[in-house]
């Protein structure tokens, strides 16, 4: 039978020794890391500054010249450009130290200026020194949060106590994030908060104290960053399963299954064209039987509206098709009419040529009837994003009605506009133009084959709620799971990324780990973690808490899916590749799971040669020692050794 968290002398000082070896860990990064090298710690700290030196909370576009430039002259003393092309222009109004956060929640910055204010007219690089000792502060809680969840979880004595402790203390990525001027410290430790408080609420029942701090740890979570908002729509199951205990939890599972599906119905629809990414809140699917469409039975259409805001349709070319059209002449053409007379766009072809957009389109007079349009264009050397974009023209103030495309080609090489192409079938895979065979090089083409999509009102919303810039559609996210040929390439870039940070990759992401491919091994640890974890879930799944596990398990879903999702609108042009750091808020779910595991893979060789559980342990601790002891080894060579 699970305990409540025991606070026996023996533990008391276990936990004291955890937490120690966070302050040493703590400390180190946070003198060893020169200062700005973390995640936006400039514009991070100018937050800070701002409500430690002006009254009351900053708002967007607040800024302080003086200090920006102080800043500015501290980067550039401790090398923070020396890797790059750029220096900021100290002679402007408002020196350019990065991406304002003046729009994120107050609370983290709140605390973290408390020792900035009693340094006020000290060198900014002291008192971003102040700020990152209050993250190593709000550090050792998370630290002391895991040891007070694990309680609710395991019986007093379990190794589990003080694994998952020991282990955020001792990750090196973790670490390095934790002792950094940045919200995503705080959102670590409400949500973390949040997730005790959960625990222990659905394992005890409710109480006053219970409620009371549940309620008070969504709060924080609302007040300290938009990534750990999710603690709100969490409540209402954490509440269902908190009353409904004993006799009545079957109930609580029912109605929990019941409005997701429920949910699932109202949200997701069928009928857009598949491979397309719907970026329009029209309520009609973006694919629609049509008697005009000259090839095949179906169509894209694309309801106009001034009301509606740059509604589009869009296809990304998988990364191999652009390495081969670099330097070549491309023809795009499509069968185009609209449901009156409209001045209309043709489909363009959008290129990131180096972080610089360059779209290949053209104006048209759109009639009721199918007409064929085309264009050729000559794609950059620099190309390194293509993609293909049903859009309205620029300017719409008088544009109402719908517009309909068919038969969308993309070939390689210069066609006659005079001889439009002939299709081999009716999804417009290959056919003769000019003449001369080819192989279009869109999916899709005809709107013939139809997929999932969102709802509109669903997608309204997700875009607002949504955790990403640029802001994404969630019909981006159902588009891009089914289309791995348009999009694989990102999932792969992001899971390569997550996992290298989660462990150990430094500054801005830019400093990995010293050794030959010491990442693979990294992988195979967490591979090991996780299928040793669901091997001893299996195995013990008669006996599991298993509304626990839901609550944990909605919160892995919650923050994971969206981390990896953030970047989503990198398959557009706008690159951006998350890391670990967004879902570092269920680090505590995060490494039980692993630690799980691995305690799992640790007990097999007992079974043929006997093993003290202390011997398990040591090779535990070792295996974090060693990487902690190469990741200093990094960090000091790359920014102290040359």
């Amino acid at each position: 039978m699970l305990r409540r968290w025991a606070t026996g002398p023996n533990r008391l000082g276990l936990l004291a020794v955890i937490l120690l070896v966070g302050l040493i860990h703590g400390l180190l990064y946070v003198f060893l890391m020169p200062p700005w090298q973390h995640y936006d710690e400039p514009t991070h700290f100018e937050y800070v500054w701002l409500i430690a030196n002006r009254p009351g909370l900053p708002k967007p576009g607040d800024y302080d010249p003086d200090m920006r430039r102080q800043v500015a002259i501290s980067m550039l003393e401790h090398g923070f450009y020396r890797d790059l092309d750029y220096r900021p222009n100290l002679n402007d109004e408002a020196v350019n130290i990065g991406y304002t956060q003046l729009d994120d929640p107050p609370l983290y910055y709140l605390v973290a200026s408390l020792p900035v204010r009693l340094l006020h007219g000290q060198n900014v690089t002291l008192q971003l020194y102040a700020a990152r000792l209050v993250s190593l502060c709000l550090y050792l809680v998370a630290i002391l949060i895991g040891w007070g969840m694990l309680g609710e979880l395991v019986v007093a004595g379990h190794p589990l106590r003080w694994m998952v402790p020991i282990t955020i203390a001792l990750l090196p990525g973790f670490t390095d994030l934790m002792t950094a001027v940045n919200n995503d410290v705080g959102a670590v430790v409400a949500f973390s908060l949040f997730l005790w408080a959960s625990v222990r609420l659905v394992r005890r029942g409710p109480s006053f104290f219970g409620l009371v701090f549940v309620f008070g740890a969504a709060a924080l979570c609302y007040w300290t960053k938009n990534s750990v908002w999710l603690a709100l729509p969490l409540l209402p199951v954490v509440l269902l399963f908190a009353w409904l205990r004993g006799r009545w939890q079957l109930l609580a599972w029912a109605l929990f299954l019941a409005l997701v599906g429920i949910g699932l119905g109202a949200v997701f629809l069928w009928g857009d064209a598949a491979q397309w990414y719907r970026r329009t809140l029209q309520t009609a699917p973006t694919r629609v039987v049509n008697s005009l469409a000259p090839l095949g039975k179906h169509a894209f259409q694309l309801d106009l509206s001034p009301q509606m805001s740059s509604p589009s349709i869009l296809q990304p070319l998988p990364p191999e098709t652009v390495r081969d059209l670099r330097n070549a002449p491309v023809t795009l053409g499509a069968w185009i009419w609209s449901s009156q007379p409209m001045r209309a766009q043709m489909p363009g072809l959008s290129c990131d040529c180096g972080g610089q957009l360059q779209v290949f389109t053209s104006e048209i007079q759109a009639g009721t009837e199918p007409r064929f349009y085309m264009l050729t264009a000559t794609l950059p050397a620099n190309a390194a994003y293509v993609w293909v974009a049903l859009t309205p023209p620029a300017d719409m103030e008088e544009v109402q009605g719908t517009i309909f495309y068919d038969g969308l080609v993309l070939v390689e090489g210069e066609r006659p506009a005079q001889d439009p192409p002939r299709f081999e079938d009716a999804n417009g895979a290959h056919g003769v133009w000019g003449e001369q065979p080819f192989t279009n090089l869109l999916r899709n083409s005809s709107a013939e084959q139809a997929g999932p999509g969102v709802q509109s009102w669903a997608n309204e919303i997700g875009k607002k709620i949504i955790p990403a810039w640029p802001p994404t559609f969630p019909s981006d996210i159902l588009v891009s799971l089914l289309d791995w040929k348009g999009a694989g390439w990102y999932y792969w870039e992001t899971g390569t990324t997550i996992l290298r940070t989660f462990w150990a990759k430094f500054g801005w992401g830019n400093v990995p780990l010293l050794g030959s491919k010491p990442y693979r091994a990294l992988a195979v640890v967490a591979l090991l973690g996780m299928v040793g974890a669901g091997w001893a879930i299996w195995q013990r799944r008669h006996a599991l808490p298993w509304e626990v596990l839901l609550l944990l398990g909605l919160a892995l879903l919650g923050i994971w899916i969206p981390a990896i999702f953030r970047g989503i609108g990198s398959l557009f042009g706008w690159v951006f590749i998350p890391s670990a750091r967004y879902a570092y808020p269920v680090i505590l779910p995060t490494v039980l799971v692993l630690s799980v595991g691995w305690l799992e893979i640790l007990r097999l060789p007992g079974r043929w040669v006997r093993m003290a559980p202390k011997v398990q342990h040591a090779a535990y601790l070792l295996f974090f020692v060693a990487l902690d002891a190469l990741s200093i080894l990094t960090i000091t060579r790359f920014y102290y050794g040359r």
